[in-house]
């Protein structure tokens, strides 16, 4: 165990499967979090840019692009070019709508993000100004986030330049957990209508209610104490919604509350809550999303959340905020051997794998993956970013478990179906160069 985690931290890779579930990389919880995240806005042509406004600043994000191959490019500052532990991409509700979704490929330097639409059945080129010009019609957002490992001296004192406003209003540095606040929470459809999900298993962090919009939205009404400007936000329907082909785009704008539109990838259509043959699409016993964000607690001229938990305030297990320290994050990239197309548990000094202890694929084709000891905590939330060449195929990867294990159903929204890994023509399409998923958690300290 001490040999792989010497292994990651210095940057040779680690690599655990299920024949390998005696090796467990060890948690690593560092004295401090590194956090992240922007909005990218597009012009009527499409060309990307930065936005940031005191309700949603942008922290981290140097500047962007289109790459050569057709994605969001984004630059990191100097301040943000550390490990990665976790990776958040979601698109805005209007992006959504028109069936477009994201996938996502970083190191310590850069973030891009490759976009696939669904209507035309395929990624988006934005070397193309007609692929642009899908984006650009609509005034979407594509919103980026990353947890990292921050440096710390050897007292323990911060050395992370959060350089407020440095490269313009609202554009800072970087940012610490010591300095934000996390929130998530399960919403549960048992009956098509959104409910809480919060048990000792399950805690709900800066939820005051649930609902529809007038719009036929999932609306999630953040608590008092989480009222406050957002970092970075994503959403992710569980495994039943997943395998019926349905994705999830966020707007509302965040500071009081949270909009979520459903996409129907087999109706080839957003979907409406108001609407009882809409909500049956995502009623079921077990059917849920996860939702994560991060706000800002202690930022000059934002929209402040506090970091007073007001523990049990909103119910049983929901919690009003988070104290500073009290939210373990963890993450790993689970990649795919170009041999078999088998999964495993990835770690360099670019990505770390921490939390996790071995990964395998269950008799019914999805995605097993066992946290470790130390990790085994109650969950606030848990997030899945497929790469950018998974995307190609518009594969989605919706996610089920608890303290101690996570199951990942595989969907591709281009073969209009679950993908089951115990089939060798399911298991090629993972088998490509780059290929892999970006799993993570938010647990509670315990």
């Amino acid at each position: 165990m001490v040999t792989a985690l010497l292994a990651v931290l210095l940057g040779a890779s680690v690599s655990v499967g299920a024949a390998a579930s005696g090796v467990s990389p060890e948690i690593i919880v560092p004295e401090q979090y590194l956090i992240g995240g922007c909005a990218i806005g597009f012009s009527a042509y499409g060309v990307p840019r930065l936005e940031a406004q005191r309700s949603r600043p942008c922290i981290g994000a140097a500047s962007v692009s289109v790459s050569p191959a057709g994605d969001v490019n984004v630059v990191l500052t100097e301040a943000s070019r550390l490990p990665v532990i976790r990776l958040l991409v979601s698109v805005s509700t209007q992006l959504t709508r028109r069936g477009i979704s994201a996938g996502i490929s970083a190191g310590k330097d850069t973030v891009a993000v490759r976009l696939y639409d669904d209507l035309l059945g395929r990624r988006l080129d934005l070397r193309y100004a007609t692929d642009r010009r899908r984006l650009g019609a609509l005034g979407g957002q594509v919103n980026v986030g990353w947890t990292k490992q921050a440096p710390v001296g050897g007292d323990g004192e911060s050395l992370v330049e959060l350089g407020i406003d440095a490269l313009g209003p609202y554009r800072d540095l970087a940012t610490t957990d010591a300095e934000t606040v996390q929130g998530g929470c399960v919403i549960r459809f048992d009956t098509g209508l959104p409910r809480v999900h919060a048990n000792a298993a399950h805690i709900c962090t800066g939820v005051q209610s649930v609902g529809i919009t007038s719009l036929g939205k999932l609306a999630v009404n953040l608590s008092a104490e989480q009222r406050g400007s957002v970092v970075n936000a994503q959403a992710d329907p569980d495994e039943t919604l997943t395998a019926r082909g349905i994705v999830m785009g966020i707007g509302g704008g965040g500071v009081d509350a949270f909009h979520y539109q459903f996409y129907d990838s087999r109706l080839n259509r957003p979907l409406n809550l108001n609407v009882a043959t809409d909500r049956a699409r995502v009623a079921g016993s077990y059917s849920n999303v996860w939702l994560t964000w991060t706000k800002t607690a202690t930022r000059l001229g934002a929209v402040n959340a506090s970091q007073d938990p007001a523990i049990d305030k909103y119910g049983a297990f929901m919690n009003g905020s988070s104290a500073a320290g009290s939210t373990i994050q963890t993450g790993c990239t689970i990649r795919f051997s170009q041999v078999d197309g088998k999964p495993f548990l990835s770690g360099t000094s670019a990505a770390l794998c921490t939390g996790v202890k071995s990964v395998a694929v269950t008799s019914s084709g999805a995605i097993s993956v066992a946290a470790s000891s130390a990790a085994s905590a109650p969950v606030v939330s848990t997030t899945t970013v497929s790469s950018r060449s998974v995307t190609d195929y518009g594969v989605r990867a919706g996610v089920s478990g608890g303290i101690g294990a996570s199951v990942y159903r595989l969907y591709s929204l281009r073969l209009g179906r679950v993908l089951d890994l115990n089939k060798r023509d399911d298991r090629l399409i993972l088998q490509r160069s780059g290929s892999w998923l970006s799993v993570g958690w938010s647990r509670q300290r315990v």
